[in-house]
Parts: C-alpha cells; structure tokens; sequence
C-alpha cells in the first residue's frame, strides 16, 4: 500500500513538474525523474501536508521566475522575427592559434534567421563542417551585419582538448584533437601496439582503416567530430582487435626526482614497452623528441608526465610515418606544429609565386552522369552541353606500345589537328609532352578514378606519374616554364619512389597542393572520370564473365587495383575449383597448401601503400603459374562458379538445386548459418546466388588461420563492390548511347584562302595517285553510288558560291568517312588477327616456360651427377697420391736409418757438453731465487705490519661509532627525561592551581599544560617554561645528528628521501609548536584568562617506522624493499600532503593515490581516473557487490 501511494505521488509531482515546465520539458529530461524517484525513496513524508507546502512553495517560485522571464523578452527568450526582434544573433568564432573558423550550421542556421530565403544546414554522420572567418564576408556580404561574432579560443589541457558545445546540444572536438585522443587511449588503455609485431603490421592497419575513412584530407579546412563519433570509433577499433592477446611487457615506472636522460628513454622503448617489435625505428626519433620534452618541461628536472609524452611522440612519430593520408590529414587541419619532427613536406613546399592561387579547375565529378558511346574503342561523351568526346592516345598508337609512351586524353579539337597534320600520327601522341609542342592550345585533362563503391568526390585518386608529366606542360602553357630537372620535381620522384611494379596514386588534396606549390593555373585544368573505369565498372556487374574492373595505366598497360587483384587470386584459385573432385588426403594437403599460397601472395599486394596498381599482365601470370604447380585443383567447367558466370545477370536460378550444389561442395556451416534468408524464396537472381557462393568459399577459407581478417574484409569490400544491389542501381550505372552524328567537334573556322589552299593540296595529291587501271567490265567503270552523291548542280553552283563551297566539302567529307569506314573494317581484321595471335602466342609462351622449367630441371640433374662425377675422381686421384706417398716414404725409410745412427752419436755428445753447461747454470739460478725470496719475506712481514695497523684504525672507527651510538642513546635518555620532568611539572602546576581556593570556576582547556587551572600566573609560567626549554633548539639539534647519522651508515637514497623527509617533518612540528606556545603566552598577558588558551598539538617527535629503520641499520640488521619503497606523499588534485590517518583512494591501473574527498568531487563529475583516464567509480556510490 505504501508503495502504491510512494508511485502515485510520484506521478502527481512529475505532471505538476511538466505543467510548470511546459516550454521546455522534453525526455532528455528523465534524469530529473530519477531524482524525484530517490527522493521519495529516501524522503517520503508521513505527513503529505509538508509536501504540499513544498511544492506550493516551488510552484510560486517557478511561477515568479516566469513573470521575470517574460517581462524581459529581449534577454531571456531567442531571436523571432515577429516577437522578439531586437535579440542579438551571436554566431561563434573558435580560435586556434592563428586560423579562425566557425561552424558551417550555426552560420547558416543564424542567416536563415535573417534571411529565409537561405536554407539551413544539418550535419551528419558526427561531422561539423567549419568556414573560414575570411571568406564569410565575400560570400554573404551585408547579411552578416546583423550577426554578433564572438571569438571562442579552442582550450586544451594537459592530455585532452575541452569539448564544445555544438548547436543541436551534444559536444565536440576539433577533428586533429580527437585523433590524438583516440590514438593515446589506444597506446596506453588498451595498448594495441603491444599486440603485434613488424610482420603483422598488415593485419593492424587493416584494423586501423576506419581512422582514415572518418579523418580525411579531402576536407582542407579544419572540422569537428562530436565525442559520441569518437566514443564509437574507438570501440570498433577495440572490439575488432579482442581475439588478439597482448605482448608480456614491463609496465611503466615513475621517474626519478632527477628526471630521465635519451638513455632512459631509449631503453624503455626498447626494453620496457617492447614497441621495437612492431616499430624497429622508433629509436630514431628519440633524441630529437626528448628534446623538444626538455625544452617545454615545467619544473627544474623530467618528470613521469613528461616520459609519457615522450614515449607517446615516438611513436606517433612512427605511426603517422606509416599513415602518409593522415599525415596530410594533420596539414589540413593545421595541426603538423603538434609534431614538429614530422617532416610534413607541405609545410616545407612553400611556392615561388601565388599568381593563380585563388585559380579553380572544371570538374565533371559524379554530381553528374558521364555518357560514353561506341565502348568498345573506349570513348567517353561529356556532359558539358556540347556532346564534346575524349579517348585516350593508346588508340592512335596501334598494337605495340613504345616504351616512351604516357597515357593521355585528345578531345574533339586534338582529333581534328591530327585529321589536318601530314606527320605520323604515332609519333606526335606517344606523350602529353610531345602533342602539347605540336598542340599548343591543347586542354588538358586529368582522369580521377574513385577507390569506392560509392564514388564520392574525396576518395578519388590522380596517378602519381600523370602528375609529374603534366606540371611542366601546364606552366609552359601558362609562360610560367620550368627545368627539366627541376629539384622539387625531383623530390617528388625521389620520395614516392616511382616505379612499374606496383603504380602509385596520390590523393585528390594532395594534388590540390602540389599544384598550389607550383602555381599552375587550375582553370587550364579539367577534371574527368576515366573511360575505361565508368566502362569495366558497368561491364562487371552486367556480366558476371567480365570479373576484373581494368584500366590504362600511365604507361599504357592494364593495371588494377591492388584490392581486386586480391580478388581475383581469391576467385580465380579457391572459388572455381569443383570441391566435389576433392578427395583423398593428398588433395586436402594439396588444397592447404594452395591457400596458404593465396593468403601470402595477398599480403604482398596489400602491403603496397593505399590507393597503388597492379599490372594485370602480372596477375594472371601468378594465376597460371599456381594452376600449373597445382594441377589436380585447376577448375573445370562444371564448377558451380563457373556456371553461374555463363548465365545472364536477369536470369533465376532455382534455389532447391543450388542449395543441393551448396551442400555437395560441404558448405554446411554456412547454409546453417543463413537458412533463413536462402530458404525465403522458391527462385533467386543469379548475381544474388554469385554473391552467396562468394561468401560461402570466403567463410570456408576463415578457417585456415586466426589472422586472416585483413585479407577477408578486403575481399567482402570488393564483393559488395562487384556486386549490384539491385536493378534500379544497374540501370542508374548503364550509360547512355550516342550516335555519332550528335558529337560535336569544335574545329576552328576555316578562312576562304585555307579552303582554296587545302583544294590545291588535295588536288595536286590526287593527281600524283592517279593510275591507269587494266581493262573491266563496264559496270566497273560507271560511277558509283558515292561519285553521283559527289555530283553538283551548276545552275546551283553558279548562283551561290558558298553553297558550292560547302557541298564541296561535304562531298570531301563522305569520301573520307567511306575511306575511314574501309581502314576502319581492315583494322577490326587486323585486331581480331592480332588477338588470335596472342592467344597463340601465350599457349606457346606456357609451353616454351614449361619446356624450360623441364629444361632447368634436367640441367640440375646433370649438374648433380657431374659433381659426384668430379668428387669420385678428386677421391681416387687422392688415393692414388697417398699410396705413391707410403712407397716414397718406405724407401726413405731405409736410407735414413744409417744417417740416424751417425746423428745419435753426435746429438749424445752435445747432450753431454749442454749438461754440463746446464749445471753451472743452475747453480747461479739457485743463487739468484734465495736472494729474491728474502726480498719476498721482508716485504710480506712489511704488509702484515700494515694490515695489523688496519685492523687497529678499523676497530678505532668500530668503537668511535659505538660510542656515538651510546651517546645518542644517552641523549635520547635526556630527552625522555626532560619530557618527563616537564609532565611533572605540568602535574605539579595543576594540583597547586587547583589547591588555590579563590579561583573562579573556568572550563578546563584540552591539550593545554594546564588542564583545568585557571589562575593565569601559573598557566603563564607554565608556559614560558616550555618555551626556555626549546629556545636554544637542543631537540632540532640533536634530531639533526640522528639524520646525519643514519646518512653516513647507508649508501640507499630511499633511506637519505626518508630520513630528510622526518626531519623536515620533525622540523615543521616543532616550529608548529612553539609558535603555539607563543601564541598562548600572549594571549595570557593581554587578556588574563586563561579560557582564551588553546589547546598544544602533539610532542614532536620521529614516526616509528623511522625509529625502526634508525636502529635497524645502525645494528647493521636486513631492511626488505618494501619498507623503504617511497609511496605518493602528495595528493596530485588538490597537490597538498597526504598524512598517514587521512582516507585515501588508489587507482588499480596507474596505482595513483589521492586523498578520498577529492577523488569522490571528481569522480562524481567524470567517472575516470584524473591521471590514466581509466574507467573508475567512487567506492560509496558504487560499492563493490561481490564484496
């Protein structure tokens, strides 16, 4: 019944509360029905007429306030046209260091205020969009009148930025601060870099991918990212690196109070964090980043906070070495000064001129759709309004490619400059750099190819080699030329390390600012999708057959993406085998050890740097060459992959018989993984059908190893690419047809004299080709349907001669469409020759390799049995010498036995003659030894002499020391002594002062010397008593010899930190003390009374674990670690000194300690540690259940 009544006035109040909050209640507000809840829980009243008189009371305050605020409209309530008018409309301005911007939806949200007209913004995706405060004013002009700017600096603390409101209420960080933030939990919460090692490195960028997706360069002025999104970011990241354990390594320790040297800092990368075995350079930066340490440290030495901002710069540096996009990213945002040895090379780029910095390019992006027609020969319509066309310069150059040969794009004008030109048409398109000189007008275009399904602007890339060609051709158009070797150019080359195999491909920012570094004019500039990309893309998800998404590299040969060259190793070698021909042991060994093949060759493509091609030509060799090492697993045509290839994309497959194929090829796990959604209909699509059988060989080739996630959400990338999501989106990617009638060529108009000239030309070469032909049939010889077409009216041609003119040149131009239409037919001959040819020629290319690799094999076997040849007779010609060797020696064995003998008799006299020699010798030896060893024995009885004389200073110093021990003993007797003859008198004092009869009844005061006295005569004198006892410092004094002493005993600096620290205490109470007692004398002469007397603190005096180590090491006697382990002394909140009965609370990550109160004040506020920013909740409002 109780609770009934707790529920139902809980339910009053929270209508009475939405009543009065009305204009502003919303469910954000539901902590305040928390509140309200365990209030009544804790409060409930017995009386109800007590609530009511609260609430009555609340309610005329609410009531009050309201008037207030509805008096005073213009301060309280926002801007509304027609109510509020004269509200000031404030738009923030944030400051960082010299950059001002403001928030793009605030901005635009506080014009449409102003104006309606403007539309409001709204961001998306935990992304804020700023402006620059500069170009505000040329933008919306007198608008911005009537807005109040107010400049906000962007705050940072020691480890985190401040986070900032944004307008719809959550909060935000600056995009740089937030990927700082995220990077140090990383390093030092969940440690991720301990995870792994330089060989898979790898697997943890593909893990850490998502980091550049969310902070792009595309965006070149700064942005916020609200902490929800980086919250969420760093959860993905954490989740996704779970199954992989950590490195055991050493924690890291607190410093020294003399700080750290590069030394330290050294070896504790090397050794206590272990990061060398992921970043084996970290060293490198070492030296420069303790250096800059030193130069912005706070205090005299390097603390702890400073080696962890040390260790964490180090490898930042490695990391951002390894990220060049969020290298640039960090330049974008304004924010390479954070680390100032990054080397960021935009920052050093500065450019000779700014003549056209302000200059923008035409682009044709995917706002747009790109319209190609005759596909086949790769020509691409513009949506530009004039039909104008592009193919690249590969098409003019025929079957072979010239080395010298660079990709580019001729439109309509390049064709017809070609058309009217008598030069070889090869030789002026081999490169930009070549037509250009011919061309000088000619536009220039560059082809950005997007990395993703989705096409958006920021993704695209430029081929790093296209960029280098076209600087030198733009800035001559521009008359603004450059060397041929010049050293930025060189730069460039030496540091992207250009080379065929893989082909790199710079960003689109980057672009935007190598152009910037040398003042090329952007206008002179148009931007284009690629041919051959919008062609293959369409092409691939139309028909299953044309698996790759190919395209022209800069020099001329099919390239592909590193991602889909992945895929193809994967399709091509692990999707079409028929699993149903597997059998026996050898084949499921033969079948691990082709994916392992895979697995290996896809973390070579994948260690390329982000966005590099592969040649195409490359991969299909790697294809066949694993097919013919595997033989027994080629694929064959009844593969189920293969079969679905065949069909066309808008045909069904019933889903009984491909669900049967499924469980032949024991796919089981994951038909019973997705039984649902493959049972749901009695038909499927095939590209739906294609995309399960994908998925299933991908969950199939999962179970091979633990580390295959980087291989496998690249591929899942690629099939979610390849595959469309439905007809709509197929039919949104087809493009549109043209016919060639509607294509418009902006030739320039010809005058009157060059017709006439170009006639005469014409002419004078149609009569030199002019031969008389051998006898025909008449038929032959009539004109044909063209000549009569060619045929002019003269009655028409004498009225207008322009008329005749142009049906001259019409007549000029059919001639030459049916020539172009013949070449044209012989072309298409001579193409589908050439392709036969090449098939021919790379069957017999396979053949002449596995000839030669028969060819290799049996040389190798010769070789071997060459070399067993070799040794066997480098063995008998050895036998054979040692033999001729043990004859030799037998002869001489008998001649020399008669030369022996004559030498014996000869070696015995001289034997004789050098014994005797030998005696007399040693005789002087003999001699000589005694009179040295009496030297020895002297200088040994000198030696003992001087240890004797040792041992006698040692035990002088013995008993001096032992005799200072029994006078400091001696002393420490006089002071307890003393302490004990002055409790005396304090006793002696307060029984005469209580003996007095006369003295008036005044309460006693507690810890005073005189405890219930009240005559102010023996307080006083009790009083200065104590004080003559300390005026000649005798306690400080002889506490000073205790310190020293045990200073000079031991050689640990735990123990001199300890011993100066009781000193200093010891020093501080006893200050402590007598200005108390001072302070007590004076108030006795002044006023009398002895109730004004406060209370003495204690004695001074050493702690006991103090004593306990004085004596313990002046007997000479074992000290454990643990006793003199130096803990925090001092709260790092509230930085005042933590005594030994005050509550304290320790972090479990970083063991920090702090006083409780202090810690509960902000642990109330953040619920994280202040020092490691670990989870943490205060002990009383949490406490520990398990317990």
């Amino acid at each position: 019944m109780a609770n009934k009544e707790k529920f139902d006035a809980f339910l009053l109040i929270i209508r009475e509360f939405k009543n009065v909050l009305a204009r502003i209640w919303e469910d954000d507000y539901s902590q305040l029905e928390r509140l309200i809840w365990n209030c009544l829980e804790s409060n409930h009243p017995n009386n109800v007429d007590d609530l009511d008189f609260i609430f009555t009371r609340s309610q005329f305050m609410f009531a009050y306030v309201s008037n207030v605020i509805h008096s005073n409209r213009d301060l309280f309530f926002p801007y509304d046209r027609v109510k509020n008018p004269n509200h000031p409309i404030a738009v923030r301005v944030f400051q960082d260091n010299e950059n001002q911007f403001m928030m793009k939806s605030e901005l635009l949200n506080a014009l449409n205020l102003v104006d309606p007209n403007i539309k409001k913004y709204e961001d998306s995706d935990g992304k804020l969009v700023t402006l620059k405060y500069e170009s505000i004013s040329k933008e919306f002009g007198d608008l911005i009148e009537r807005i109040d700017f107010l400049i906000v600096p962007i705050q940072r603390t020691k480890h985190a930025a401040v986070p900032i409101l944004t307008p719809s209420g959550d909060h935000c960080i600056l995009a740089a601060d937030a990927l700082f933030e995220i990077l140090n939990r990383l390093i030092f919460c969940h440690r991720i870099f301990k995870m792994f090692q330089e060989s898979s490195w790898p697997i943890l960028s593909a893990h850490l991918a998502q980091l550049a997706e969310l902070f792009s360069s595309h965006e070149k002025s700064p942005f916020f990212v609200t902490i929800e999104k980086v919250e969420s970011i760093e959860k993905s990241i954490v989740n996704s690196l779970k199954s992989y354990k950590k490195m055991s390594t050493i924690s890291l320790l607190n410093v020294r109070k003399n700080g750290f040297t590069v030394d330290n800092l050294n070896s504790v990368l090397e050794y206590d964090l272990g990061w060398s075995y992921l970043f084996p350079e970290i060293q490198d930066y070492a030296e420069d980043v303790y250096s800059e340490v030193f130069k912005a440290k706070k205090e005299q030495f390097l603390r702890t906070c400073d080696l962890f901002k040390a260790v964490e710069k180090c490898l930042l540096h490695c990391f951002f070495a390894r990220f060049p996009n969020l290298q640039l990213f960090l330049h974008t945002q304004h924010a390479c000064h954070r680390l100032p040895y990054l080397q960021c090379y935009r920052c050093s780029a500065v450019p000779q001129s700014t003549k056209f910095q302000d200059s923008t390019w035409n682009d044709f992006s995917y706002s747009g759709y790109s319209y190609s027609y005759l596909t086949d020969v790769e020509i691409m319509i513009l949506p530009d309004g004039h039909n104008s066309y592009l193919q690249s310069n590969i098409l003019q150059l025929g079957t072979e490619i010239p080395p010298e040969c660079r990709y580019f794009l001729l439109d309509n004008s390049d064709q017809y400059e070609l058309k009217e030109t008598e030069e070889l048409n090869e030789k002026l398109v081999v490169n930009l750099d070549t037509f250009q000189k011919f061309h000088t007008t000619k536009k220039i275009y560059v082809r950005a190819i997007p990395t993703g399904k989705d096409r958006r602007d920021e993704t695209r890339r430029v081929f790093a080699e296209e960029v280098l060609d076209l600087i030198p051709v733009v800035v001559r158009q521009q008359n603004t030329p450059i060397e041929e070797n010049d050293d930025r150019l060189n730069k460039y080359r030496e540091n992207w390390r250009l080379e065929r195999h893989p082909l790199k491909t710079i960003s689109w920012t980057e672009f935007w600012y190598i152009l910037e570094e040398f003042d090329v004019d952007k206008s002179r500039i148009t931007i284009v999708p690629d041919p051959d990309y919008e062609n293959s893309a369409y092409k691939m998800m139309k028909d299953l057959k044309e698996g790759s998404l190919k395209i022209r590299g800069p020099y001329g040969r099919w390239v592909i993406q590193k991602e889909h060259a992945v895929f193809e190793l994967f399709v091509s070698l692990i999707c079409e085998m028929d699993r149903c021909t597997l059998k026996g042991v050898n084949h499921m060994q033969f079948m691990k050890a082709l994916r392992i093949n895979v697995l290996t060759e896809s973390r070579r493509f994948l260690e390329c740097d982000e966005g590099e091609y592969i040649e195409w030509e490359r991969v299909e060799d790697m294809i066949s060459r694993y097919r013919n090492l595997f033989k027994s697993l080629c694929p064959t045509e009844f593969s189920p992959l293969r079969r679905l290839k065949v069909m066309k994309i808008d045909e069904l497959v019933l889903m009984d018989e491909f669900l049967s194929e499924m469980s032949k090829h024991k796919f089981d796990n994951y038909l019973r993984e997705n039984k649902e959604m493959m049972h749901r209909n009695e038909f499927e699509s095939v590209w739906k059908c294609y995309e399960w059988y994908l998925n299933a060989c991908l969950d199939d080739f999962k179970t091979l190893r633990e580390d295959t996630s980087d291989v496998m959400r690249v591929i899942r990338e690629v099939i979610s690419f390849k595959i469309p999501e439905d007809k709509k989106f197929l039919e949104a990617m087809r493009p549109k047809e043209f016919p060639l009638g509607d294509c418009h060529c902006s030739c320039p108009e010809n005058r009157e004299d060059e017709v006439e000239e170009k006639k005469k030309k014409k002419g004078v070469k149609e009569k030199a080709e002019v031969k008389i032909a051998p006898g025909a049939p008449e038929e032959i010889q009539k004109t044909s349907p063209i000549e009569k077409l060619a045929a002019v009216d003269k009655n028409q041609s004498k009225n207008c001669s322009k008329c005749l003119r142009t049906s001259e040149m019409c007549n000029e131009a059919k001639k030459e469409l049916k020539l172009t239409q013949n070449k044209l037919e012989k072309y298409e001959k001579k193409a589908k020759r050439t392709e036969e040819v090449e098939k021919e020629l790379k069957t017999l290319k396979l053949e002449m390799k596995n000839r030669e690799k028969e060819a290799e094999r049996r040389e190798s076997e010769m070789s071997k049995k060459e070399k067993e040849n070799e040794e066997l007779k480098m063995k008998v010609s050895k036998l054979e010498a040692s033999e001729s060797r043990m004859r030799l020696n037998e002869k001489n064995h008998s001649i020399s036995q008669n030369e022996l003998l004559e030498k014996i008799t000869h070696l015995s006299d001289q034997l004789r003659i050098e014994k005797e020699r030998n005696d007399v010798l040693q005789s002087e030896k003999i001699d000589e030894l005694t009179a040295q060893l009496e030297s020895q024995k002297e200088i040994v009885e000198l030696m003992k002499l001087q240890i004797h004389q040792n041992e006698k200073d040692f035990n002088n110093d013995i008993r001096q020391k032992e005799r200072g021990i029994e006078e400091l003993r001696a002393a420490l007797n006089i002071m307890s002594n003393e302490k004990e003859s002055i409790q005396r008198e304090n006793r002696n004092l307060r029984e005469r002062i209580a003996s007095i009869p006369e003295a008036p009844p005044i309460p006693t005061v507690r810890g005073s010397p005189l405890e219930g006295s009240t005559h102010h005569r023996f307080a006083l004198l009790g009083f200065q008593k104590i004080k003559d006892s300390l005026y000649h410092k005798k306690q400080l004094k002889q506490a000073k010899e205790m310190v020293e002493k045990l200073k000079s005993c031991t050689n640990l600096v735990e123990i001199h930190q300890i011993a100066d620290y009781e000193y200093y205490q010891f020093e501080w109470n006893l200050l402590k003390y007598t200005k108390e007692v001072e302070l007590n004398i004076q108030r006795i002469k002044e006023t009398c009374d002895v109730s004004m007397v406060t209370p003495l603190p204690d004695i001074p005096e050493f702690s006991h674990r103090f004593m306990n180590l004085y004596w313990r090491i002046i007997n000479n006697q074992q000290i454990a670690p643990s006793e003199i382990e130096v803990s925090d002394s001092e709260c790092f909140i509230c930085t005042e000194e933590m005594a030994s009965d005050q509550k304290t609370l320790q972090c479990e990550e970083c063991k920090k300690v702090t006083h409780f109160e202090c810690a509960s004040k902000w642990l109330k506020i953040h619920r994280s540690c202040p020092h490691c920013r670990r989870e943490m909740l205060d002990p009383e409002e949490f406490p520990n259940l398990g317990q």
